[in-house]
């Protein structure tokens, strides 16, 4: 049997295709009916968590352990259908739902929307069990593309689609994030300076939406679509997750994978009373070296051989570890990647100019198979309190911005003992696309920045939270890093609650905000699915 023959003919991690799916409900009956409290009907254990149930604690949580939700249940949806009676039920009860797929969102809003005075929570709807994958053959306008539930995750794509069929999305690298958020908001990971956003790959998106009559339906939108239904899949590809109805399936079209990688790392030890090492000139020296790297190697085009290559410099607090920088070269055979010890272009330059300026350093370089590597890297940490923040940044970093990152990590206090500043390449064929292609709208950066800062105790909240958003504002001011010859904003998908209001929808949207608003419009006219930043309708 050949791939696309197994593909086919079942899902991978899924029931086969066309095989009845358990549900919530005996029937596909609806009443308009207010609905009382425990009337659904669950016809396998685990399909709804209530209060009453000893599992709700332990399921009522985000990924972010400063967040969890208080909703009446929790609802394990396993087909469209199941969230219809859901979002019919909320209406009729007037509460809210909140959608989780696999609970990443930075500020919660997967289980608690940031609006717990504006209406009561009647289910945190999780599209977990909605894992299948297969070839589509029986939609025309899809033929080819491979079918993927929301509840995905980015470790079961790569692991079930690349040995099957030889591809993957170019989405994000931790593990545990799952389609319905990270796809939602662009879908961008180590593979995207070759391969685009992971919204650019999409053709078809189906959604469970509300009418402003309370009435639930599934809908199928793809990109021949024009009219509001048009403007809704432009809108699903990068307007976030939740601001529209529930995800329950994507369409994409093949990206073909590498097969082999060079993964090379560099750390570099901070200065000691024994040892020389990092200071603050020295890694405000590296940081800018880093990005000047980057900002001269940003071509749209596909076949720049600079695409192939993706890195990461995290400037690590001084309490919390040494600077690292890693790098990923991935080609299509392996014989191009030369000797296991021999560093790819961009690693070379950084040691060369380590060894020009002085500067200590420690390395790793190895050959390995595309899923090996995306294996080694594919890490979404423990469970623990985090806060993180974001900025797009069009050209390399000042020498006074490079200064200040440098005295931030260097002097930051002891009781920030997991924070650092993450800077990745950016641009390359993400930037081959117009501003306007989909909602997703950064096409013109070359460095993507996230601040991030993590501990365990909910005691130390506070102290951590003051201090990554004293840090980042000093950079880039109260109102964040708005569009500029020099920034471009945020990414959705690194939400922060904390931004101002009068400045979020323009760092997360750019000029793409007003068509998502009109689309909002349309298509949730009663404003149901609103979180604390959620689009809001014209």
């Amino acid at each position: 049997m050949d791939r696309r023959a197994f593909l086919r003919g079942a899902t991978l991690g899924g029931a086969a295709i066309g095989a009845a799916a358990t549900g919530l409900r005996p029937g596909e009956s609806k009443t308009k009916e207010k609905v009382d409290e425990g009337q659904c009907i669950q016809n396998g254990p685990g399909s709804i968590i209530d209060r009453s149930d000893d599992r709700y604690s332990a399921l009522n949580r985000a990924f972010n352990r400063r967040f969890t939700g208080n909703p009446y249940e929790i609802v394990y949806i396993q087909k469209p259908q199941d969230v219809e009676e859901v979002l019919e039920k909320a209406y009729q009860n007037d509460r809210g739902v909140t959608i989780r797929s696999g609970g990443h969102c930075y500020e919660g809003w997967c289980v608690n929307p940031g609006l717990a005075k504006d209406r009561e929570l009647q289910a945190i709807i999780d599209t977990s069990l909605l894992t299948e994958f297969y070839f589509e053959e029986r939609i025309p306008a899809l033929r080819g593309c491979v079918a993927v539930g929301s509840g995905s995750s980015n470790w079961s794509l790569d692991r079930m689609l690349y040995p099957f069929a030889g591809f993957a999305p170019p989405g994000g690298s931790c593990y545990s994030v799952a389609a319905g958020g990270h796809f939602s908001g662009g879908g961008y990971g180590l593979m995207s300076r070759l391969d685009g956003m992971v919204v650019d790959h999409i053709a078809g998106i189906e959604i469970v939406v509300l009418s402003e009559k309370g009435i639930a339906s599934t809908i199928l939108v793809t990109e021949n679509d024009t009219g509001e239904k048009g403007e809704l899949f432009w809108a699903l590809r990068g307007g976030g997750g939740g601001n529209f109805g529930v995800v329950t399936r994507f369409y994409l079209r093949p990206c073909p994978r590498s097969n082999a990688v060079k993964l090379s790392s560099l750390s570099f030890p901070w200065e000691s009373k024994t040892e020389s090492g990092l200071d603050t000139d020295k890694l405000a020296s590296l940081i800018k070296a880093f990005g000047a790297y980057w900002e001269a190697h940003n071509s749209p085009l596909k076949d720049d051989p600079s695409n192939e290559l993706f890195s990461i410099m995290k400037v690590n607090t001084k309490y919390s570890a040494p600077p690292t920088i890693l790098c990923q070269w991935s080609v299509k055979n392996q014989s191009k990647l030369g000797p296991n010890d021999k560093p790819d272009s961009f690693t070379k330059y950084i040691i060369d100019f380590c060894n020009d300026y002085g500067i200590r350093y420690n390395s790793t370089i190895q050959n390995m198979g595309w899923l090996e590597a995306t294996q080694t890297l594919n890490g979404s940490g423990p469970n623990r309190r985090f806060k993180n923040k974001s900025a797009y940044m069009k050209k390399n970093f000042s020498d006074s911005d490079a200064k200040n990152i440098a005295r931030i990590a260097s002097e930051a206090p002891p009781t920030i003992t997991s924070g650092l500043i993450q800077i990745d390449s950016f641009g390359g064929v993400i930037n081959s696309k117009k501003s306007d292609f989909n909602a997703y709208s950064h096409r013109n950066s070359c460095l993507s920045v996230q601040w991030q800062c993590y501990w365990d105790n909910i005691a130390d909240d506070q102290a951590n939270i003051n201090w990554i958003n004293s840090s980042y504002n000093s950079i880039y001011g109260e109102n964040g890093p708005l569009d500029s010859d020099k920034y471009e904003g945020c990414y959705v998908n690194y939400c922060d609650s904390h931004l101002p209001d009068q400045s979020w929808p323009q760092l997360y949207y750019l000029n793409n905000y007003p068509r998502l608003q009109a689309a909002k419009s349309n298509w949730d006219p009663l404003n149901f699915f609103r979180f604390k930043q959620s689009i809001r309708p014209l």
